[in-house]
């Protein structure tokens, strides 16, 4: 079929391009995968999405998350530190997995 030998020994020169590409392509589309899979992406919806200033986000400023899993967080002295840095808010979200 298509001039290539019917027995394997002989037709592996034919088939090696192919073999090679596929390999590639099952490579890159495992490593971006595994990325995505590693990176826990997607995450369709977020709990800070809930915040009033989402609404304005990408009109006239920018919002900064800080997600407190670390044990040694305060939320205290993070509300403080960063109401002294003068924003135009600060919000404290609650999740149901914690502060």
């Amino acid at each position: 079929v298509g001039g290539k030998p019917n027995f394997l020994p002989d037709a592996m020169p034919a088939y090696v391009p192919v073999t090679f590409e596929l390999t590639i392509l099952l490579a890159g589309l495992t490593a971006a995968g595994a990325m995505l899979a590693l990176n826990g992406l997607p995450k369709p919806h977020h709990p800070v999405f809930n915040a009033e200033a989402m609404t304005r986000a990408s009109q006239d400023g920018f919002i900064l998350c800080i997600e407190a899993d670390d044990p040694n967080y305060d939320p205290a002295r993070v509300v403080d530190f960063l109401e002294s840095l003068n924003p135009k808010s600060v919000e404290v979200i609650q999740t149901s997995e914690g502060y």
